[in-house]
């Protein structure tokens, strides 16, 4: 049916509508072949992409070709042009009685074309967070400038200020990450840069955390990315259909020095974790280190450097700690104790310091580090 292409001229460069933009506008027709059926208001149909690219003469080219076969009702050809345009349907037989049943059915067609034209497979090698979405923004963007001639067209398309559009250009066209032949790959719907970039990171973030048995510490580990990090984007993307649960434990600790007491719970979360998934008499440390939100590795290099770690002593220090990971329980633990140790010492760091047998300036770092501001007082003679 090729001699019927030609009936249907379109310019590839003219991919974006001067006037007002619609909810389809998208800077490109996507490559991803459609082979599917569908069910219509009055008939099966089933879709199949036929060429790609289609030429028409110099300088002319039809995305995408598909052909349409329903039943004895209806056949044709649709011409996916762009996205922001009504999809040119072809028809080689049509015996509709009622020229409603065909309107309807033709609505569903084109609707099926588009949801589907309007999304795009897109790879980038594996590396850091930053690395990936780096690399997939400059994509999209020398994308569009391809496509689109002109900078002021491509930024239009994108839904960018002309003038950024280079800067956009300049910061992401080098990116290029590399961790072996590893690589990720995103379906997500074509739209303008801002919407784009979201649902590439939705999906990043939300395939590494499914991949990490939902440890955040895990995820945000194998992107390279600090953990709080990890967190606000994904809570911005939305991955999170609810946080973790917290674990909630009333922690009876010996009273010692600084380094002592916050040694033995480190150990006890390791120890608890390796109590739950003892079973037949044996504990499993795979299961464990995911149970507390770390790699294998890193739980045994900790178990083997707090195993036999213990001290003796009679007073007990009571603390109520929560946290969704060993590591936060710990980092909870930690900064009440500073905290109480603070306050009990009058807000006076030196005296703190020296009741937890640690150097002044050791507190003060921790202090900074856990983000506990205490507003120091100072005796007078």
């Amino acid at each position: 049916m090729l001699f019927l292409y030609p009936l249907i001229v379109v310019n590839k460069k003219k991919f974006i509508s001067e006037h007002e933009r619609t909810n389809d506008m998208a800077y490109k027709v996507g490559s991803i072949q459609i082979n599917t059926t569908i069910q219509a208001p009055h008939g099966t149909y089933q879709l199949s992409e036929q060429e790609r690219d289609f030429e028409i003469g110099q300088g002319v080219v039809i995305p995408a070709v598909v052909s349409i076969r329903g039943n004895t009702r209806f056949r044709g050809i649709a011409f996916v042009k762009s996205l922001d345009e009504r999809i040119s349907i072809l028809e080689t037989s049509s015996f509709f009685e009622d020229p409603n049943e065909r309107a309807d059915d033709l609505r569903a067609i084109e609707h099926t074309l588009k949801e589907h034209y309007k999304k795009e497979k897109f790879t980038v090698p594996w590396g850091s967070y930053d690395e990936m979405v780096g690399a997939f923004k400059g994509t999209i963007v020398r994308e569009a400038l391809e496509i689109a001639g002109s900078k002021e067209r491509a930024a239009l398309a994108l839904g960018m200020k002309g003038h950024l559009i280079e800067d956009w250009k300049a910061r992401y066209g080098q990116v290029k990450p590399a961790n072996g032949n590893e690589e990720f790959s995103a379906v997500i719907p074509l739209g303008n840069y801002q919407e784009m970039s979201q649902s590439f990171e939705r999906e990043l973030l939300a395939k590494v955390y499914r991949e990490s048995g939902q440890s955040k510490a895990l995820a945000a580990q194998r992107l390279s990315m600090p953990r709080m990090t990890f967190s606000e984007r994904g809570r911005r993307v939305g991955i999170f259909e609810q946080e973790e649960t917290e674990v909630s434990e009333n922690v009876s600790v010996p009273v010692g020095t600084y380094t002592q007491m916050v040694s033995w719970y480190a150990r006890t979360v390791l120890k608890d974790a390796l109590d739950v998934t003892e079973k037949n008499g044996r504990r499993s440390k795979t299961e464990a280190a995911r149970l507390v939100g770390l790699t294998g590795k890193t739980f045994e290099q900790r178990w083997r450097r707090l195993e036999g770690f213990s001290y003796d002593a009679k007073e007990k220090l009571e603390f109520t700690v929560t946290g969704s990971t060993g590591d936060e329980r710990v980092e909870d633990f930690e900064r009440q104790l500073l905290k109480k140790y603070f306050s009990e010492s009058g807000n006076n760091q030196s005296e703190a310091a020296e009741k937890l047998k640690m150097a002044r300036s050791t507190l003060s770092a921790r202090l900074k580090q856990l983000g506990i501001v205490m507003r120091e007082e100072h005796k007078e003679d």
